[in-house]
């Protein structure tokens, strides 16, 4: 178990890894959700940290591939646990999807949704799409490389599908200030427009091809920059939108060619110069623009969405909440629709005159419209309602226990075909299951059989005919709903349909029993497959089903769970379970979940929401039942004073054994661990503190008796303890903190004098200690919570959606090959 916060060293804290000595390969790890800031005390951190020097040469690592293996599928959130019975992985956390790798843009179906294969992995986010008119496409974004070619921001797809290598226009670029220090990185494209012979694209951006070009420009569709293409805005553009000899802007600008322009604004497609006949803004930003060309410039129609009140044009102001339609010259016309909440997406059906509009809001017209709704070519609002309901967010260093919040959205809207394609942030739509993508006929509002399966936000479509391009946050495609808990199948990789164990919050922790036929769950979660089951399950390893027999009523959320020889313990945050008084660990029955009166554990600590009144974060249970170790920011246990947040327990009765474990080291006012790992064959406990992050084997055996502290040997990093295994003689380590070259590392032990610049993955030998050389990347701060070792090489799950190196898009789980 663990726990994070950020800390006043401006760095996320330590996490928590899973139980150990139980039946299972793999650990799990978790962190809290407080994010109290601990007061740093630099006289500590100056006594605990040693200085740096030279890097020596590493021991070789395990014999595991640098590469991670992109077709092994993975998960849209966060991989706390990983169980494994060698030919099947049980993994736990923060998803609601699993799917194959498919990178963040995607060819599907345009009448199934079912995935067109393709080699063009996105590595970043992709937000607007446009055809080429001859096939082909482009994608615009945040991204930096496309599979094996540097990217940024903007890349063209011939029709073959392959990406055009000849195309120059590949580095959109910004330029940032670091430590004083100017650096150029990927710029953000939001939007584009193709027209004749040119691409207009609109972003935050300063740079394209190294040629200035301040949030917009013109590029040749031989992929050159137009250099007497000049315009330029003081924030981002959000919206680009051409009709005849016209580019339309919309953003949050308020300056545009060096002239105030309230976030509304028409350019010449010639050169880029400002249109003065054009005099519509509005008072607040404007993120969609859907433009509809007359037979002159005035006779352009021009709707928008947005988070704005008000529009002028043509001297006059009008109240316009967040819709708004005006003519060629600017002017106001009478179409008049409202919405409670930012729209961020708009497209008119040409056939019909229907215009869909999509965002955050919940009420159109006031009527209710759940992020999406239509109005009729007069203006009225019609019947059709998408119901769109449910939601799954990524998580960041907060809601670290639950599922961080979350609201549905729509972002991408497209007609095609008597279709309206709609994507954002969903789960379910009219009932069914679709989730972030769905198709509905325009003319009757119904859902359509399209199925595409995208694990996270889609921000945008281009239908090519018979296919559909679809892009946005997602890595992955054509996927399946799980959620919390997920089966693979580890012969090919994917996601083993079998089983179905779906938990309406964050399932923490996994255990599998020692015949393999039971998975006990614990977590924040309230209900599994839909059945009350609180903070405590477990289901049929082989399908999911619930074991109806055992549901344990735990008051608070459980963090930390371990099955041996009929009993499961767990700590947490509880306080109580039924009607028997457990504070913070317990032992029940694991078969009916009664509780064990004659085993009592109780903890106490400093109250408030960093501390919970001393909960458990992380335990421990040997192999032969015969000690139990807890750890978290308890003070006492059974009355007992513990310092160092640590306490070995009587496995038969839960008293505080006579020797203990200490040398827990500290940077603030109280200290304590916060995760553990106990080796399958229960000798040595492995332990993170909270802070400064260092790293503890203990003798598990002989605990204090013949080493002080019952200490083997410490180091530290500059990331909380999160994931860990020992395997092979090889002790695995997860943890967030910095990138590799910028604060990510951990100090050489047994001699701790030397700092070694790795990131968020670490491969100590068990022995000693001593850092190995073997050290894939991941690209999240969160970084990696679970490890599991199986026959085929190294499962790693956590917050990662790059993995092993920088070209490798792998989100949530990814397998490293070999022998760990």
């Amino acid at each position: 178990m663990s726990a994070s916060r950020l800390r006043a060293s401006g760095r996320p804290g330590p996490s928590r890894a899973g139980t150990s000595g139980r039946p299972r390969l793999g650990g799990l790890a978790l962190a809290s959700a407080a994010t109290t800031t601990l007061v740093v005390v630099a006289a500590a951190l100056a006594a605990t940290v040693p200085t740096a020097s030279a890097a020596p040469v590493l021991p070789p690592g395990p014999a595991l591939s640098l590469t991670a293996d992109s077709s092994f599928w993975g998960a849209n959130g966060r991989v706390d646990d990983i169980v494994s019975n060698g030919t099947k992985a049980w993994i736990a956390g923060g998803f609601d999807y699993v799917g194959p790798n498919t990178g963040r843009a995607v060819t599907v179906d345009s009448s199934s949704g079912a995935t067109v294969p393709s080699s063009n992995i996105v590595d970043g986010t992709v937000n607007a799409s446009a055809p080429d008119g001859k096939g082909g496409y482009y994608l615009a974004g945040d991204f930096s490389r496309v599979s094996d070619l540097r990217r940024q921001g903007l890349v063209h797809i011939k029709p073959d599908a392959t990406v055009d290598r000849s195309w120059p226009a590949s580095a959109v670029t910004t330029t940032v200030t670091v430590g004083g220090v100017a650096k150029s990185q990927t710029g953000s494209v939001t939007s584009i427009a193709v027209a004749g012979d040119r691409l207009i694209i609109g972003g935050d951006f300063d740079a394209v091809n190294g040629v200035p070009s301040s949030r917009l420009a013109a590029i040749g569709l031989d992929g050159n920059v137009i250099s007497t293409w000049r315009a330029s805005a003081n924030a981002p553009v959000n919206a680009v939108a051409v009709a005849g000899d016209s580019v339309y802007v919309g953003g949050s600008f308020t300056n545009l060619n060096g002239a105030g322009r309230g976030h509304l604004s028409r350019l010449r497609l010639l050169d880029g110069a400002t249109d003065p006949t054009f005099t519509a803004t509005t008072n607040g930003a404007v993120y969609a623009l859907d433009v509809r060309a007359g037979a002159t410039r005035a006779q352009d129609r021009v709707k928008l969405g947005g988070d704005f009140t008000a529009v002028t044009g043509s001297g006059v102001t009008s109240t316009r909440t967040r819709i708004a339609s005006v003519d060629g010259n600017g002017a106001i016309t009478s179409w008049a629709p409202s919405a409670n909440g930012p729209v961020r997406a708009v497209t008119t059906d040409t056939a019909t005159g229907t215009t869909f509009v999509g965002g955050t809001f919940s009420q159109l017209n006031g009527q209710n419209r759940t992020q999406v709704g239509a109005y009729d070519a007069a203006g009225a609002l019609t019947g059709f309602n998408a119901a769109l309901a449910g939601c799954q967010a990524p998580h960041t260093l907060k809601s670290t226990y639950t599922l961080p919040p979350c609201t549905v959205e729509v972002q991408a809207l497209q007609v095609a075909a008597g279709t309206v394609f709609v994507g954002g942030v969903f789960t379910t739509s009219q009932g069914s299951l679709r989730h972030d993508a769905a198709s509905y006929s325009v003319a009757t509002g119904q859902l359509t059989s399209w199925l595409p399966m995208p694990g996270a936000r889609v921000r945008t479509f281009t239908n090519l005919g018979s296919t559909t391009v679809m892009g946005g946050d997602f890595v992955s495609a054509g996927g399946q709903y799980r959620r919390g808990v997920a089966k693979i199948d580890l012969a090919t990789g994917t996601l083993d349909p079998t089983f179905r164990a779906d938990a309406d919050n964050m399932v923490l922790d996994l255990e599998l029993t020692a015949d393999r036929t039971k998975l006990y769950l614990g977590g924040t979660f309230k209900s599994v497959n839909g059945v009350t089951r609180q903070r405590l399950a477990a289901v049929d390893a082989n399908t999911g089903a619930l074991v109806t027999g055992f549901a344990p009523k735990v008051n608070k959320d459980v963090y930390t769970i371990a099955v041996r020889q009929g009993y499961v313990y767990l700590g947490g945050q509880f306080t109580a379970i039924g009607a028997v008084t457990r504070q913070h660990a317990a032992r029940i029955s694991a078969l009916n979940g009664s509780v064990d009166t004659t085993w009592t554990a109780d903890t106490n600590g400093p109250t408030g929401t960093t501390y919970h009144e001393g909960m458990v974060l992380s335990l421990a249970v040997a192999p032969d039942n015969s000690r139990v170790f807890l750890a978290g920011p308890f003070k006492t246990v059974n009355g007992v004073a513990l310092p160092d947040g640590i306490v070995a327990l009587s496995g038969a009765t839960g008293a505080v054994l006579p020797r203990q474990l200490g040398g827990v080291q500290s940077c603030g006012t109280y200290h304590w661990v916060v995760a553990l790992k106990l080796s399958d064959d229960g000798q040595r406990l492995y332990g993170g503190d909270v802070c400064p992050d260092w790293i503890y084997q203990w003798d598990a055996v002989n605990l204090s008796q013949t080493k002080a502290n019952g200490l083997n040997w410490d180091t530290a990093c500059n990331g909380g303890m999160q994931g860990a295994l020992e395997v092979n003689g090889t002790f695995y380590y997860g943890t967030h903190g910095g990138t590799k070259g910028s604060g990510g590392y951990c100090w050489q032990s047994p001699s701790n004098t030397t700092e070694i610049a790795q990131q968020r993955f670490f491969a100590f030998r068990a022995g000693d200690g001593a850092l190995t050389d073997y050290a894939p990347q991941f690209d999240s701060p969160m970084g990696v919570w679970s490890f599991a070792a199986i026959p085929q090489g190294l499962l790693v799950g956590g917050d990662f959606t790059v993995a092993g190196d920088r070209n490798t898009v792998a989100q949530g789980l990814t397998l490293f090959r070999g022998t760990p």
